[in-house]
């Protein structure tokens, strides 16, 4: 039996850089692009149709897993997005048809697309205490809408091909090589300061959130690769908490008197609401090995 044959985009990004390593642990022949190539990493544009429609005609992929966002300097996914939403609908949605359609083309089986929580509504649009994949996607941010017109548009594409489609939908993503703050920054600021012994002062909301570290996801990533018959969307856990006590956690183990981490007066509005990862724990056998808010902090604390 032929080596299985990956293509990871964004592989030059926070996640794209974990999944591609945890890919090629796993046995897996993979083939890495981003917008920005280097060492390892092929360049590729996924906006430029014809270069897509190429690559997939001229090299042959078992699996496609996409992980491509747009992105500018350490704002992050939702503020680069909501700053410059024509370039979030060209690299996230359009750049996500064409390659979605070429993978069609070309015969791929498994179309792997990395997909965020953000497409669902406030917490107070929901019935369930936690979602299930099955609920309605009402994204209320620019980056959240484009990665639900993906999800449709690349699930609509491959309909009726072999090309399966599934999407795994993440929480908030944190540890490993994060270098930008995004919706993280005030967690990383407590850390970072922490661990210089800076002063550092500051508020959070103490409202529960789903976190998984970058590694969790990636080994769900790779679940899905391996899995006979995947599931459309899965979402994936690893503990629910509050950025308060995480980051309250941090600034203990560090023992950083310095560091003051109080709760913000008001809650935050709009939360997302908590999702339901039965599917992948039971589907996938997905079993997060930072569990639960003490295993988070020990991880921050240790850099990895």
């Amino acid at each position: 039996m032929s080596e299985e044959r990956v293509l990871v985009t964004g592989a030059s990004g926070y996640l794209g850089r974990t999944v591609t390593r945890a890919e090629r642990a796993a046995g897996r022949d993979v083939v890495a692009i981003d917008a920005h190539g280097e060492a390892g990493i092929e360049q590729v544009d996924l906006t430029e149709r014809a270069a897509v429609a190429e690559l997939l005609r001229t090299e042959r992929f078992d699996t496609v897993v996409h992980l491509a966002a747009a992105a500018v300097g350490a704002a992050g996914l939702l503020a680069s997005a909501r700053t410059d939403p024509v370039m979030a609908a060209d690299v996230n949605v359009a750049a996500t048809a064409h390659l979605a359609h070429a993978a069609r083309e070309s015969g791929v089986a498994r179309f792997v697309y990395g997909s965020s929580t953000t497409v669902y509504g406030p917490a107070e649009d929901y019935d369930d205490a936690r979602v299930t994949e099955a609920a309605c996607l009402r994204p209320t941010t620019v980056y959240g809408a484009t990665k639900a017109s993906a999800e449709h548009l690349a699930r609509t594409v491959l309909a009726g091909s072999p090309t399966r489609f599934t999407a795994v939908r993440l929480p908030l993503v944190y540890g490993g090589e994060r270098w930008y703050g995004g919706a993280l920054a005030d967690l990383m600021r407590v850390v970072e300061a922490a661990r210089a012994g800076e002063s550092f002062e500051v508020e959070l909301p103490a409202d529960e959130a789903d976190w998984v570290h970058v590694d969790d996801a990636a080994t769900a990533f790779g679940a899905v690769s391996a899995v006979g018959e995947p599931a459309g969307a899965y979402h994936v856990v690893g503990h629910t908490g509050s950025v308060l006590e995480l980051a309250q956690r941090v600034a203990d183990g560090f023992g950083a008197r310095e560091v003051s981490v109080r709760p913000a007066e008001h809650g935050g509005t709009g939360a997302l609401p908590l999702i339901d990862d039965s599917r992948a724990r039971q589907g996938l056998g997905f079993a997060p090995k930072r569990s639960d808010v003490e295993a988070a902090a020990a991880s921050l604390i240790a850099g990895d």
